[in-house]
């Protein structure tokens, strides 16, 4: 029986769509993230409800959005991105850490860094940072109200700042043009698009029209604009102003 159906959909510039790839599961499972590799395939790291996973699972397509490889790796809540040397680094929920991986696109392992003291929290987004490290977007479970938390590291992989954002969800996090952090987050019943400083200091730019949760739209930041986020969310754009504009 199929449950849910993931999609892998690529368009041009001027939004034609150029393939779709389907992916029928018997169980509730959902993309997290798309990362494209240097001979155009597509990696897709999700999570799975599967009784025979451990929560993550990740589809490698070819460039026509054909599967070569459907794996479920030993973690949970996995995403990834491609680090400016094009290896693949991931993040992760394992024996009871946040796991940072490096490794290259044939699999080889490059590092491991394990963040114990962050376990309790369930990672969104990871991207490429301008320096060449990585910023991690996770929420932070068992705590009173949900929090965001943004990680911050070097190249290899090591500790250098930490933001805790209080009483948000975070959707998404991105680079603007001048090299700062944009991330997005939902806020009581609204939304809120705060940029970051490189040492992780937040200046918090309210919207001024207000996201509405559910059937109403929400926004997962990719350069100021948004993408579609699971959850039947629609996505908004902001413009420089971070004013919110209609899709």
């Amino acid at each position: 029986m199929i449950v849910s159906t993931l999609c892998l959909v690529t368009t041009l510039l001027q939004g034609s769509i150029t393939f779709p790839g389907t992916y029928p599961t018997a169980y509730n499972d959902f993309v997290r993230s798309v990362t494209v590799l240097p001979e155009n395939d597509y990696l897709m790291f999700g999570s799975t409800d599967s009784p025979f996973a451990e929560g993550s699972r990740i589809i490698r397509t070819n460039m026509f959005g054909d599967c070569v490889q459907d794996s479920t790796p030993p973690c949970a809540d996995i995403c990834g991105c491609l680090s400016m040397d094009s290896c693949i680094v991931t993040v992760s929920i394992q024996q009871n850490a946040l796991f940072l991986q490096k490794t290259t696109p044939n699999g080889t392992h490059c590092w491991t860094v394990a963040y114990p003291e962050y376990s309790e929290c369930s990672p969104i987004m990871i991207i490429s940072a301008p320096d060449s490290g990585y910023v991690i977007l996770s929420q932070l479970l068992n705590t009173r109200t949900s929090s965001s938390l943004i990680l911050k590291t070097d190249v290899s992989g090591e500790f250098q700042w930490l933001t805790v954002l209080d009483d948000s969800s975070p959707t998404g996090i991105s680079q603007s043009e001048d090299g700062s952090l944009v991330t997005c987050v939902l806020h009581g019943t609204g939304g809120r698009i705060i940029t970051l400083s490189n040492t992780g200091q937040p200046e918090d730019h309210s919207c001024t029209q207000p996201f509405k949760r559910g059937s109403g739209y929400s926004l997962c930041s990719t350069n100021r604009r948004s993408m579609d986020y699971p959850g039947g969310l629609r996505p908004a754009r902001a413009d420089h102003g971070e004013n919110i504009l209609d899709p």
